[in-house]
């Protein structure tokens, strides 16, 4: 992200290359956000083409630092800079697509939502709080130790900036290996979708508290082993709590470019740098510049490898449209699998 200078000079170019989002500067001489006065709308479209042209129209007003489709549903939400807001309404209204405000002001529910980055004074995780990267380790060190009999804690990589990316296994009758058939499960990809997180930890507490008094959850820890990955970009998942909120990619540096940052859920190598990517550093999809460029993907694709043969099913949270998705993501037909 770039901001506003001092100078109206400065000031000037950077709304040229930026669309005009201002920030204060933090220790770092990096930049938080302002975004005081942005809206989120939701376009929503009565057919397919409706939808379509809701997402040319996002594109061509730049509207890409939240975008998000929901096509079943056949709406676009979009976050509109103050000073566009008029312009782009009025291009909408033309196109025949009704649009509500979803969000009246982004910066103050951001504020409004903000949450504390230190450990309460009983040193106790908050399950009903978002929590930090730190908050998060934390815990399932804690866990892994509390449970030793059910759980274990595997350090299966390291980020660009050095934070661990964790895998905590959880069975009945736990040894060092995976014996059983694999259920993985892993959330925070996206740097921002903060609940995707929180609902796995959540998850992971629940089983671990009380393994054998719910006969169902017994059954499954008796029958599977399940790996939990809460935190897959915890570089970028850091860095929305200490500077931008709405940040979703990954904090590595991209060469060529003063952008940071790839989008890991766009870093698989299965039909890599199709449509809904980005080749452009700068860009909130940016796909990086070749499949498993990053350290985040290279770790889970290793470890996927060397579990494959039993894994049975894999879940992967995110946190926006309320949706079910099954594969593949790049094509709305079914699968062959699927299909017989």
């Amino acid at each position: 992200m770039r901001y506003n200078g001092l100078s109206v000079a400065v000031t000037l170019l950077l709304y040229l290359i930026t669309g005009g989002e201002s920030g204060v500067v933090v220790s770092g001489g990096e930049v938080v956000p302002d975004r005081t006065g942005f809206q989120v709308l939701r376009l929503q479209g009565l057919d397919d083409q409706h939808v379509e042209r809701a997402l040319q129209l996002a594109d061509e007003y730049e509207l890409t630092d939240w975008q998000e489709l929901n096509r079943p549903q056949r709406y676009v939400d979009v976050m509109v800079h103050p000073e566009l807001k008029e312009r782009f309404s009025r291009a909408v209204s033309e196109a025949g697509i009704e649009t509500s405000v979803m969000i009246e002001d982004v910066e103050d529910i951001i504020k409004r939502h903000a949450t504390r980055e230190k450990r309460s004074t009983d040193d106790k995780y908050d399950y009903e709080e978002f929590n930090s990267f730190d908050d998060v380790e934390k815990e399932l060190q804690k866990i892994a130790k509390d449970y030793s009999d059910i759980a274990r804690l595997d350090i299966m990589g390291t980020t660009h900036e050095g934070r661990n990316m964790y895998a905590l296994r959880v069975t009945n009758d736990i040894g060092p290996k995976l014996k059983k058939p694999i259920v993985l499960i892993d959330a925070g990809i996206h740097a921002r979708e903060w609940v995707s997180v929180s609902t796995i930890m959540y998850i992971i507490n629940q089983v671990v508290r009380n393994p054998n008094d719910d006969t169902l959850t017994k059954a499954f820890l008796d029958s599977y082993d399940f790996v939990f990955m809460p935190v897959l970009n915890p570089d970028g998942y850091a860095y929305t709590w200490s500077h931008d909120r709405l940040w979703r990619k990954n904090r590595a540096p991209n060469k060529h470019s003063r952008c940071v940052g790839v989008d890991l859920n766009r870093n698989w190598d299965f039909k890599w740098g199709g449509r809904g990517t980005s080749g452009n550093a700068c860009d909130i999809d940016f796909r990086g510049y070749s499949a498993f460029s990053e350290k985040e993907t290279i770790a889970v694709r290793d470890w996927v490898e060397k579990e494959k043969s039993k894994i049975v099913l894999y879940i992967n949270f995110h946190a926006y449209g309320q949706l079910w998705m099954t594969p593949y993501g790049y094509s709305t037909d079914k699968p062959v699998m699927r299909r017989k």
